[in-house]
Order: structure tokens, then sequence, then C-alpha cells
């Protein structure tokens, strides 16, 4: 959201949204809306689309940035659109809109959006890895809880069983003492 705002508010723009490439039903990819905002950085509705569908999904097959402009309400306004790249997969699409057809986004602005969509990346891989991070740290604390209750659970039954045979050994140390001395 932070990096969203910063590039809506560094070209000028009049809303931003940032694409996720998932996975969705096996093999099939889907753009999913991470984050989608107004001119005021207010959060707005976003829908999800599929590779090579629209402006996003030419950016997210191609991995080349573009700027273009789109029938928008009573007009057209101005889309650049730039690939979220880590490494050498596209992991989604960041795009910036402009309603106002005389206000065009340059090359430069394409320039600042690519840096920018590179800091999206990482933050995205590294928010992705703290989730994936948390989730195992779940897990292992559930795993060590059973395995103290169980290690808890066999001091008793020794417990027990040591209690239940020391009774019986008992009278019989007894009975075995009296045959000795009597």
């Amino acid at each position: 959201r932070t990096i969203a705002c910063h590039a809506r508010q560094l070209v000028g723009a009049d809303g931003c949204v940032i694409h996720r490439l998932m996975q969705y039903g096996g093999e099939a990819l889907l753009l999913q809306p991470l984050v989608a905002l107004d001119a005021h950085d207010a959060p707005v509705a976003a829908e999800p689309m599929r590779p090579n569908e629209g402006v996003q999904g030419r950016v997210a097959a191609t991995r080349k940035s573009e700027i273009t402009h789109i029938p928008w309400q009573s007009g057209t306004a101005w889309v650049a659109s730039v690939p979220l790249l880590a490494g050498k997969e596209t992991i989604g699409v960041m795009t910036l809109l402009r309603n106002a057809p005389e206000r065009a986004f340059v090359s430069h602005d394409l320039e600042l959006l690519s840096t920018l969509a590179s800091q999206a990346a990482l933050a995205i891989q590294n928010a992705e890895l703290v989730e994936t991070l948390q989730a195992r740290a779940t897990t292992l604390q559930a795993a060590y809880d059973r395995l103290a209750e169980a290690d808890q659970l066999k001091d008793h039954l020794v417990q027990n069983i040591s209690h239940e045979l020391r009774t019986p050994l008992t009278f019989l140390k007894g009975y075995v003492d009296l045959l000795v001395c009597g």
C-alpha cells in the first residue's frame, strides 16, 4: 500500500492498482489485486484478471512496461503499467491511471515506476516469506506442545507402573524376609 501511494503521488496519477500473479485452479494463473487506491489513496475495488487480458495481462505476459490510453467514463484515460519482477520471475503488475486525456504518461514516468515496481516485488516476496515462516513457526510450536504432552504422559505412566510394581514387591519381600529369618 505504501509503495502504491508513493507511486501514485510521484507521477501524479489518479489511481494505482498492484496485482499479484497467483496460481489459480492448478496450472491457470490469475492477476489478483493486492491493493487498489484512488486519487486520495482510499481503497477501491479492483477485479482479478487473467494474463494476456487487458493492459495488465499483456504486461505480465511480455514483462515489458507499457503506456496506453483506454476508454474511461466520459472520455479516455492514460494507463502506465509496469511488471513486478523478482529475478527472472514476473510476480505481478503495477498499474497507474490518469483520467485526463491531456496528461499522458512519459518514458521518465515508466523509469520511476519500474524502480518502485522492483521495490514492490521485493516487499511482496519478503511479506510472503514472513507469512510462510510464521506459519511454520506455528506448526512447529504445535508439534512441540504435542511432544511435551506426550512426554508428560510417558512420565505419568512410568510413575504409575513403578508404583503398581512396588506394592506387590513389598509384600513379597516381607514374606521372603519371614521365610529367611524364620
